[in-house]
């Protein structure tokens, strides 16, 4: 049988991949190895070879190993000898000053100077390995910044920032408004920067989707009686966007139900999980009661209360024994997983009226899965969060068929 070795000639080997012909018993016979899987030299930090190893049985590369450290070209300082000729401060403040280069020359006089010195100041604040990763970031609020200066001939205020740019709010652009404060080319204030926080979050909650067709009337007309308080300073921003923040969330609850109307029994399951909204969602159902006519009232709903579930702790432990043997699937009802669960594992009855899913499931600072529902928090096991999300996943994709079909 005939073959073409010209055919390995065109075969194009990933850089990842690397091979090495070595002598075994009188044969040369070529080595392959993945890159990825080679140890990290621990003096310049790239993937190579092990050649010797520290004290603390650290790999080390043949370059660092045998010439230790090396003297940089541009800045004189001396540095990991497997790292080039250039250390890596000098390799990304080449990097910076190619594009800031090109950055200003498509800024005008307004803000060019200004871009300059806040890469500078910025170097200088969060070092140069940042800055050179991150300028091209910041460039577009430059720009946005700059657009404003030449339609008002001058340097816009803070207020006029926040009032023109929506997304300036934003912590993504402390940095900026900071430099900019420092500068004394803007002033920032806070009540000014809590007035327009609170607006651009106002506007996400007011063009909020629902399934429902009413519900996003019942919130414009709602967003109409509060801003009518608000000019007659009887309430604040913060508290407008508190009443609507709740009276949306309320409402998407509602639309888990079949009956999705706003009822006393879904309020009721509502509270129960959320009891700290009861203040803030008081004048939405009233607000529902007269404009809408629905029967509802808060002040007859009873503080939220812990049971204990209906069943033995057996039963509970056979019925999640039951589910974590096998894997998620359409017959599984994700209310049915979180009743077992949580009855099991912290002793509790889920009412009816109550819809859990994973948007419920929060993180804490040591990375613990929790729910927090009845003013408590209860933990779960990251592998059942894990088996919840891939159950919803399901189901969601199951409604989806149905919408389609």
């Amino acid at each position: 049988m005939y073959f073409n070795h010209s055919l390995i000639a065109n075969i194009m080997i990933p850089k990842t991949f690397y091979s090495k012909l070595e002598n075994i018993n009188g044969q040369d016979i070529c080595i392959s190895f993945n890159k990825k899987s080679l140890p990290t030299c621990s003096s310049c930090g790239y993937r190579r070879r092990p050649y010797s190893y520290t004290l603390q049985k650290k790999a080390l590369c043949k370059i660092c190993s045998i010439e230790v450290t090396r003297i940089c070209k541009e800045c004189k300082k001396s540095f990991p000898a497997g790292r080039g000729t250039i250390c890596s401060d000098c390799i990304f403040q080449k990097s910076l000053n190619k594009k800031v280069s090109k950055i200003i020359s498509c800024l005008s006089p307004y803000t060019s100077i200004y871009f300059v010195e806040f890469t500078v100041w910025l170097s200088k604040r969060r070092g140069v390995n940042f800055t050179s990763v991150y300028i091209e970031k910041y460039q577009e609020y430059f720009f946005q910044i700059d657009t404003l200066c030449q339609k008002t001939n001058k340097f816009p205020t803070y207020e006029e920032l926040l009032n023109t740019y929506s997304f300036a709010t934003s912590k993504s652009y402390f940095l900026i408004h900071t430099f900019l404060a420092h500068k004394n080319l803007i002033k920032i204030d806070k009540r000014t920067q809590e007035k327009y926080a609170n607006l651009n979050l106002i506007d996400k909650l007011l063009n909020t989707s629902f399934t429902t067709n009413n519900f996003h009337h019942f919130i414009k007309n709602y967003h109409k009686q509060l801003q009518s308080k608000l000019q007659l300073n009887s309430i604040t921003y913060l508290t407008m966007r508190l009443s609507l923040s709740s009276a949306v969330k309320y409402l998407q609850y509602c639309e888990y139900f079949k009956d999705n109307e706003p009822s006393m029994y879904i309020l009721e399951g509502y509270l129960w999980i959320y009891p700290g909204q009861r203040n803030s969602l008081t004048e939405f159902i009233n607000f529902l009661k007269h404009q809408y006519s629905y029967d509802l009232s808060i002040t007859n709903i009873k503080q939220a209360s812990l049971s204990r579930p209906r069943v033995s702790h057996q039963i509970l432990q056979r019925r999640l024994s039951k589910i974590i043997r096998n894997p998620p699937n359409k017959s599984l009802k994700i209310q049915n997983f979180y009743k077992v669960v949580l009855g099991y594992l912290h002793w509790i009855f889920i009412p009816n009226n109550v819809y859990l899913s994973c948007n419920n499931i929060k993180k804490n600072s040591k990375q613990d899965f929790y729910i927090q529902m009845c003013a408590q928090k209860f933990y779960l096991p990251k592998e059942l969060v894990e088996y919840a999300r891939a159950l919803e996943k399901i189901h969601t994709d199951q409604l989806q068929e149905h919408a389609l079909s």
